[in-house]
């Protein structure tokens, strides 16, 4: 479904915004600030932060469960794994390796892959957050700091509530997302409702991602 494919969207999105301490979206409803505005924290700040901050050989394990729920049909519910290991920080990227597998109802071979993060696409991306994908809209419901409890432990986190609609209103995505208020801007947890609406018919998918393990070097 096509709503599903800007999820990753979403994560990036506020990831960067969070990281580079703005507090409203381009082009959509300014957010609801919170009650102690973050101090603005300039691109290359943040970068130079994030890789000192950043470590060779931290591992960190997510799992995401994942329940589907079309009307008339049982729900259907999957979980998988993510294991992300930092393999590379230099003062210009910095790189991991991402190993997901699907562990119900039918698990599935690991699927490696390793992704590079370059400063000069996250400094273009922190001076010009990418828009909402085409033909939908991005609103900042809700932002402020709070402390968020995982299956890894307690964090304090940047909390951020977002919405994105189509222009006919027929899919929807509320997600919630608790990003790591240290320098790595590391994704805690993460929550995400989503309809689609054919007709009569609304299918709702509900996705939950969690930090469950973080091991340092």
């Amino acid at each position: 479904m096509r709503i599903k494919a800007h999820l990753t969207v979403l994560v990036a999105f506020a990831a960067i915004l969070i990281s580079c301490g703005k507090d409203e979206t381009k082009g959509t409803t300014p957010a609801t600030r919170p009650e102690a505005p973050r101090e603005t924290v300039p691109c290359e700040t943040a970068w130079a932060k994030l890789v000192e901050a950043m470590k060779v050989g931290t591992i960190a394990t997510y799992t995401t469960t994942s329940t589907t729920d079309v009307p008339g049909s049982a729900p259907l519910t999957t979980k998988s794994e993510r294991i992300e290991t930092v393999t590379e920080v230099t003062p210009e990227q910095y790189a991991f390796d991402s190993v997901t597998k699907t562990l119900t109802p039918a698990p599935t071979p690991e699927q490696k892959v390793t992704i590079t993060v370059k400063k000069a696409d996250f400094i273009q991306g922190c001076k010009t957050p990418a828009p909402a994908p085409e033909g939908f809209k991005m609103e900042v419901l809700e932002e402020k700091d709070e402390s968020v409890t995982v299956p890894a432990g307690t964090f304090a986190s940047n909390y951020r509530k977002t919405k994105l609609t189509d222009a006919d209103g027929k899919q929807e995505t509320l997600s919630e997302m608790w990003m790591g208020r240290d320098d790595t801007n590391r994704l805690l947890k993460m929550m995400t409702l989503s309809s689609i609406t054919e007709g009569a018919t609304t299918t709702k998918t509900t996705m939950i991602t969690e930090l469950i393990k973080l091991e340092l070097p």
